[in-house]
């Protein structure tokens, strides 16, 4: 899913804006964005804040698109995909079909340990 944001186009910090303790509103920096429709647009925004922007400079700032994504369901998404290459490395290890010199036999070997110790991690990565 897509959203919009606000930027800064300095310093790249998302902009928040609020209803400060005078009853104005202004612009607020944070690590997180805060999501806007996809049809928000600086004009929009400037004619919906038109009484405070003495306190809001949209000259400074930016509209981003940013993707918003559900972890769980990317992460059972990769699951699902590094499950052939894990089955792959389980026959490769049990098979004993390996007519090889020991020096690329022992590479090989090496190869699998890696290829699962990398299994590992991105399965557990989300």
């Amino acid at each position: 899913m897509k959203a919009k944001t606000l930027r800064r186009i300095d310093t790249k910090e998302f902009v928040h804006i609020s209803l400060s303790h005078n009853n104005c509103y202004m612009a607020y920096t944070s690590d997180l964005p805060k999501l806007m429709p996809m049809t928000c647009t600086i004009d929009g925004l400037k004619f919906m804040y038109k009484n405070d922007l003495e306190y809001i400079f949209f000259d400074d700032y930016e509209l981003i698109e940013v993707d918003v994504c559900n972890t769980e369901e990317i992460g059972a998404d990769i699951r699902n995909k590094l499950t052939p290459i894990k089955n792959l490395l389980s026959l490769l290890t049990l098979a004993d079909v390996f007519d090889l010199e020991e020096k690329p036999y022992k590479l090989l070997l090496k190869e699998i340990e890696q290829c699962e110790v990398s299994l590992k991690y991105l399965s557990e990565l989300l």
